[in-house]
C-alpha cells in the first residue's frame, strides 16, 4: 500500500477492531475513536471504497468478526489538536505522519495502548 492518511487510518481502524474482538465476551460494548469520516464509513458499509479494496475488505472483515453481543460505539474525535485534551489521538496522528514520510516508528514508543474501563 501507498503511504498515505487514508491507508494509515484503515489499518488503524483494522487494528482497533481486531483488539476488541477477543475482548468481546468481557464487556457488552466498546469505544471506537476515530477522526477520519472516510474510514469509518467504508468500514461500516456507509460509503462504497474507492481504493485500498483489500484493506477495506479486511477492515470490514474485522468488524465482522466482533460478536453480536457486543456493541461497537463510535466516537468521533477531535483531530489534530489537544485542545480537547486527546492525546493519545495526537500521538496517532504523529505515528501515521513519521509513516507516509517512511520514517522508523520505533523510536516512537509502545503501539497499542489500553486503557481499562473507569481510568
Amino acid at each position: 500500500y501507498a503511504s498515505t492518511n487514508n491507508v494509515a487510518e484503515l489499518v488503524a481502524m483494522y487494528g482497533g477492531l481486531r483488539f476488541i474482538a477477543p475482548h468481546a465476551d468481557q464487556h457488552s460494548s466498546s469505544v471506537l475513536e476515530y477522526d477520519s469520516d472516510h474510514a469509518t464509513g467504508v468500514t461500516r458499509r456507509l460509503y462504497n471504497p474507492r481504493a485500498n479494496l483489500r484493506l477495506v475488505l479486511m477492515t470490514r472483515s474485522a468488524l465482522d468478526s466482533i460478536p453480536a453481543h457486543c456493541t461497537i460505539i463510535w466516537r468521533k474525535a477531535v483531530s489534530h489538536t489537544s485542545v480537547d485534551g486527546n492525546t493519545l489521538n495526537d500521538r496517532a496522528d504523529l505515528l501515521a505522519k513519521a509513516r507516509a514520510a517512511n520514517l522508523s516508528i520505533s523510536n516512537y514508543g509502545p503501539l497499542m495502548v489500553f486503557e481499562p474501563p473507569g481510568n
